[in-house]
């Protein structure tokens, strides 16, 4: 049996051809293809997985175990909480489409068994750590042992790769073995809940196809929910006081102090709008017979705003999806093209938006390979500003993502990846513009019970919202009503606060409520980074903030897909637009309605995002969580088998 002095174990083929490639070049060596793998002349192989290589067992595997006999419907065994999980090595799919059994985990065992070191070369995220590892351990080796390394690639490019090969770490160090301790407590919640629910909500309702996930549950219910929202949703007109002062200022009504009576008779609604004209009618007709205001605030300060943080996965897909009209599955593609193919833009799969501080060093030369795409841009940036993005104390496993030094021809992307580059490269060079700068006057008055308000603002240096002004999503203009009312700073500070000021004319605008508009893949995944907005409480709210939402950016359009092809939403045309809006399917809401309200909640996946993130860092138990998890499943099958006793 020969002896492989170093074996590198990809998570893919494409990466495995580049390091073949790098290893070839930093050691002067020749490599000689075999069948599943490399041999290099020094001794060294590379070898590709295909994603996970192994997979938890079937629940009727536990079942049998316990001899019973092989079955469709185990619903009376439910729940099934194995204790150990077993895994067994996941079929392989010919070009035929068929399942056939594995024949390249056979060639990595082989030849892990023969190398003295191991590196891991997957992917540097959670389930990159996992892939590797858990195979590892299927071949009864531990991935935590001295002999087992670390490469950790953030870029495809050959400069990146070649510093990458000749770094390595332990793949035992606490970090690693943290990552892998999350990664395995996913996978193990995803089992125990997606399991046992799917199955036990096949059975109550006859559908195959009906599934249940940790993730894909309360974001299918989040679609289910606007549906509904905009389907029952009857329009209601409000009206709006304007006042005018003797100078020219303009001040809209905001609120009535003290409201409870007019909320009580529905004369003002829960959000604070007037729905009574008559009581409009009568705080203007007030002020023309003499009432008088007080001036309760009169300020001027100057605000500055930093540039956005840089972009990971997540907050493309949304910026990109709103900007360019494009579909999250394009943006994705588009990505992940960029990062294996042109090796223009550093590792995808980051829900981090911050860069660490090093990077700071290479900006010049980025910025000099940028400047053939965006001249005009690049050549105001001001390389010796190190904006808030450069923190080390904010990184995770990898950092946001990041042009690399390997600049594309333009001519050569698709429409979709020149969007996506130019997205990332344009939000890389708002770390070296100033920020914008801006005058801002607030002019409050109370006409008894009555809060009138006016704002305006004054441009005093642009700086990084140069970059954005025909993208006003992203220049994240003030929605003040100044541009309406044409205040200025100089008619709204020239009052005085505890000043007396009558209106001398007023007029009432009338709008209509509008239904929320419907889901597209972009605004879902926004919602579903940003859980707090779900929170039924303001603890709640704090403490949801800190988390990264429900998902990952390696697997969030992924559940959007899955939804789709499961039949539980489909995609419509957006008339006049290419971008598809998301409805849900009658089995998608016979499912959320069958569900606890806990398990549909956008808030409870995120609080067990926070869990996992926690163990990721060496902060929170694996068990700990996994028992939680159990409690959990006993109650939704507990709740499902009660509706099929109802049922029968």
């Amino acid at each position: 049996m020969a002896v492989i002095k170093r074996l590198w174990v990809a998570e893919k083929p494409l990466v495995a051809k580049a390091l073949v490639k790098t290893l070839c070049r930093v050691n002067g060596v020749t490599p000689k293809h075999e069948k599943g793998f490399t041999r290099l002349s020094n001794g060294e192989a590379i070898v590709p997985l295909w994603g996970h290589m192994i997979e938890p067992a079937k629940p009727g595997t536990y079942v049998q175990a316990k001899g019973e006999k092989q079955s469709d419907n185990y619903f009376d065994y439910l729940p099934i909480v194995p204790e150990p999980f077993i895994f067994v090595p996941k079929k392989e799919r010919t070009k035929e489409g068929k399942e056939v059994e594995g024949k390249q985990i056979k060639v990595v065992e082989k030849l892990a068994k023969q190398a003295k070191v191991i590196v891991n070369a997957c992917d540097i995220d959670r389930e990159g750590q996992l892939i590797f590892d858990e195979l590892i351990q299927f071949f009864g080796m531990d991935p935590a042992a001295a002999n087992f390394q670390r490469v950790v690639i953030n870029s495809m490019t050959d400069q990146d790769l070649a510093n990458a090969v000749q770094t390595l770490e332990q793949n035992g160090q606490p970090k690693w073995v943290n990552i892998r301790y999350a990664a395995q407590t996913r996978q193990a919640m995803d089992w125990l809940l997606g399991m046992n629910a799917s199955m036990a909500m096949q059975q109550l309702t006859g559908v195959r196809t009906m599934s249940v996930g940790r993730v894909q549950t309360p974001v299918l219910a989040m679609v289910v929910n606007r549906d509904l929202e905009i389907e029952h949703f009857k329009p209601t007109d409000y009206y709006t006081p304007v006042i005018q002062l003797e100078n020219g200022a303009t001040l809209r009504w905001q609120e009535r102090l003290n409201c409870q009576a007019q909320s009580q008779s529905g004369s003002i609604d829960s959000k604070g709008r007037i729905l009574d004209l008559k009581l409009a009618q009568g705080m203007l007709k007030a002020m023309q017979n003499g009432q008088t205001g007080i001036v309760q605030q009169c300020e001027e300060k100057v605000v500055n705003t930093h540039a956005p943080l840089p972009f990971s996965m997540g907050s493309l897909q949304t910026f990109v999806a709103k900007q360019y009209d494009l579909n999250v599955s394009e943006i994705s593609a588009a990505a992940k093209s960029l990062y294996e193919n042109h090796q223009a833009i550093t590792y995808i799969g980051t829900d981090c938006e911050y860069y660490p501080e090093s990077l700071h060093a290479q900006a010049p030369e980025l910025i000099s390979k940028i400047s053939r795409l965006m001249p005009e841009q690049c050549a105001q940036v001001q390389l010796e500003l190190k904006s808030r993005a450069f923190n080390d104390e904010k990184l995770d496993e990898h950092y946001a993502l990041a042009p690399t030094l390997k600049a594309p021809d333009i001519s050569s992307l698709s429409k979709a990846e020149a969007a996506v580059y130019e997205a990332i490269c344009k939000r890389f060079i708002a770390q070296f513009y100033p920020p914008h700068i801006a005058k801002k006057a607030v002019l409050s008055i109370h006409f008894g019970d009555d809060h009138f308000r006016a704002n305006a603002q004054e441009v005093v240096q642009k700086g990084w919202r140069a970059l954005y002004q025909d993208q006003t999503e992203e220049s994240e203009q003030d929605n003040d009503e100044a541009a309406d009312t044409g205040n200025t700073l100089s008619k709204l500070m020239a009052f005085a606060k505890g000043e007396c000021v009558n209106a001398v004319g007023g007029k009432i605008q009338k709008g209509t409520t509008t239904a929320p508009q419907r889901y597209t893949e972009g605004t879902l995944i926004e919602d579903m980074k940003n859980a707090s907005k779900f929170a039924r409480s303001e603890q709640e709210r704090a403490m949801l903030k800190e988390s990264i939402g429900i998902g990952t950016s390696r697997t969030r359009d992924v559940v959007i897909s899955n939804l789709i092809n499961r039949q539980f939403l489909e995609r419509k045309k957006k008339k006049g637009r290419r971008r598809d809006e998301l409805y849900s399917t009658d089995l998608a809401r016979q499912l959320i309605g069958r569900l606890p309200a806990w398990l549909t909640d956008v808030a409870t996946t995120a609080r067990w995002e926070m869990i996992l993130a926690s163990i990721a860092k060496g902060e929170a138990q694996p068990d700990a969580a996994l028992k939680m998890q159990q409690v959990y499943v006993c109650q939704v099958v507990d709740r499902i088998k009660a509706q099929q006793k109802v049922a029968a």
